[in-house]
């Protein structure tokens, strides 16, 4: 009886550690934790002219852009869906550790089109192994011969430290790259 206790309350604090991960929590609550870090963007085009240094200019790199941390605990998705005028891009992350400083990387890039006939749909899924930190590039529209990418999305597994205790000199922390 003790042991059936006993495995029921596991399962309950396994569920209510997979909602607070999925209700965005901070990472202190969830030891083990990691974070995706997810930065969208659309380069501003850059003049093409001979001779001139390719520029920018003052309005930044990005004609837009959109950045999200969301925190999870190992083996469990994150997702970020935008959402344009012609269709949606859905990116589901899922990390895994694979080492003190690596983890694996499980990307699933789902992209809806409308399209002269109705609508397209295409599918993509991706295992990587990453250092902590280290940025990897997704082009849900893909790449054209010049190197160049409508939208660009930007993934990297993040290990948040643990928090100092409260009677610390430091109540902030970091996320170690």
């Amino acid at each position: 009886m003790k042991r059936a206790l006993a495995c029921l309350a596991a399962i309950g604090l396994i569920s209510v550690a997979g909602n607070l991960a999925a209700q965005g929590a901070p990472e202190a609550l969830l030891p083990g934790s990691l974070a995706i870090r997810f930065h969208a963007y659309v380069p501003r085009p850059r003049a093409n002219v001979a001779g001139a240094a390719e520029s920018v200019g003052a309005a930044g790199p990005y004609s837009w852009e959109q950045e999200d941390t969301k925190f999870t605990i190992p083996g469990t998705a994150v997702s970020l869906k935008l959402v344009f005028d012609n269709g949606v891009v859905l990116i589901s992350a899922t990390p895994f550790e694979s080492g003190p400083q690596r983890a694996t990387l499980v990307a699933q890039g789902q992209i809806w089109m409308r399209a002269a006939g109705g609508f397209s749909y295409r599918t993509t899924l991706e295992t990587v192994s990453v250092e902590y930190g280290e940025p990897v590039l997704y082009f849900p529209f893909g790449v054209d011969p010049q190197g160049g990418s409508p939208l660009r999305i930007e993934l990297a597994v993040l290990r948040p430290l643990a928090p100092p205790l409260p009677d610390s000199p430091k109540s902030e922390y970091k996320s170690r790259r």
